[in-house]
């Protein structure tokens, strides 16, 4: 099992950015760098994951599409 995270500011404008998962003990870990993460914009963020046959995104798309299919978060003041 291993998996990626994909992040970028909500800004459809900037392209997404992305880091592998780390596997220890069973858990996959990633970081979005602090120096990305300073800024006044949002983050959005979701979860390629893979195992040795199959692939699937976190959060994944409902059966209509009409779920939001990332997570989002704002910098507390």
């Amino acid at each position: 099992t291993d998996g990626i995270l994909w992040y970028r500011h909500v800004n459809h404008g900037e392209r997404w950015l992305s880091t592998p998962m780390q596997l220890a003990a069973g858990t996959l870990t990633a970081a979005i760098p602090a120096v990305y993460t300073d800024s006044p914009s949002p983050l959005q963020y979701y979860f390629e994951l893979h195992t040795s046959n199959a692939a699937t995104l976190f959060p994944a798309f409902n059966k209509t599409l009409s779920n939001q299919p990332y997570y989002a978060i704002h910098k507390r003041t």
